[in-house]
């Protein structure tokens, strides 16, 4: 239900924001570009690993690292309120890591450890079109602007694979690539973020963004996979990214 009402607040807030830039005969929305890396995963295990026979046993999940990249837009809608909106695309899923045994470890020349490991890689490629609503703490006459927000992010698939990665160094199984089956095709993420920019309105002026995003309902159209497998997850990430307003 909360999740609900804020996704609901946030389309008006979006619907406002719009018709005031309608209404204005001078637009002062503020373009920029960004760029970052997500740390992503599943909150459900999933496919291989959802009851994994032998072969899968000593995986543990980890975040996933992949970039996002996009275009943005900025208005001031008050001294403390300010509607955004970007074109991402987001490449996000999760990953999990098997220690091969079979390799012991050893020393790169800066002395420290190293470790062979296998890998298993949900990847799941989207482009997103964020729309957010943020509230800035600092004092009007500030060099800088301290944004809190939240919004909505609808999201398009454009890919989805899984990645099966052997250190060859350690065993003679080859690498697998294959397509996904029954990943949703449009999905919608709850933002959260802290954005820090210049609020100067200069060329180049830089900004800072930090945001956690949750999809709203599973990222599979079905429950259960052909072999009986788990496939109901949804997925959380956290994005650190950089940006220039033009």
């Amino acid at each position: 239900m909360l999740l609900r009402s804020a996704t609901c607040l946030t389309l008006l807030l979006s619907i406002w924001a719009v018709c005031a830039q309608a209404q204005n005969e001078r637009p002062q929305f503020k373009f920029g570009a960004k760029a970052g890396i997500n740390f992503s995963t599943f909150t459900d295990d999933i496919d291989l690993m959802d009851r994994p026979d032998q072969r899968y046993t000593g995986f543990s999940d980890i975040p996933r690292m992949s970039i996002l990249l996009g275009v943005t837009a900025d208005r001031q809608l008050s001294q403390r309120i300010m509607f955004g909106a970007e074109l991402l695309y987001n490449s996000r899923g999760t990953k999990y890591r098997e220690e091969n045994t079979n390799i012991a470890p050893w020393f790169d020349d800066d002395g420290d450890e190293q470790r062979s490991y296998n890998y298993i890689t949900y990847r799941f490629d989207y482009m997103e079109l964020p729309l957010t609503i943020g509230y800035n703490f600092l004092p009007e006459k500030s060099n800088t602007i301290l944004s809190a927000y939240t919004g909505i992010a609808p999201g398009l698939l454009i890919n989805h694979k899984r990645k099966i990665d052997y250190d060859k160094n350690a065993t003679d199984l080859q690498d697998q690539k294959l397509d996904m089956r029954y990943g949703k095709s449009v999905i919608t993420n709850l933002l959260l973020g802290l954005k820090v920019m210049e609020s100067k309105e200069r060329l180049g002026a830089a900004f800072f963004d930090l945001r956690g995003s949750y999809t709203l309902s599973p990222v599979f159209t079905r429950n259960y996979s052909d072999a009986g497998r788990n496939l109901d997850t949804r997925m959380f990430t956290l994005s650190l990214a950089v940006g220039v307003r033009f």
